[in-house]
């Protein structure tokens, strides 16, 4: 049985695509992660210490 090796061209695209993809779920990961913090951030600026009371009570 032949063993069929990619071309040297298939292989850069392969690995470049691989890497888009794990690079955009790091992004994503980074994206959600900030607009709570700005979130949170917004919410403590409006009411205040509640949110302390809310944190402690994990909601």
């Amino acid at each position: 049985m032949e063993s069929q090796a990619m071309e040297p061209i298939s292989l850069i695209l392969a690995a470049l695509a691989a890497g888009a993809v794990a690079a955009a779920k790091d992004t994503a990961g980074t994206a959600v992660k900030d607009a709570y913090e700005s979130l949170k951030a917004l919410i403590k600026k409006k009411f205040g210490s509640s949110v302390c009371l809310m944190q402690q009570t994990g909601l």
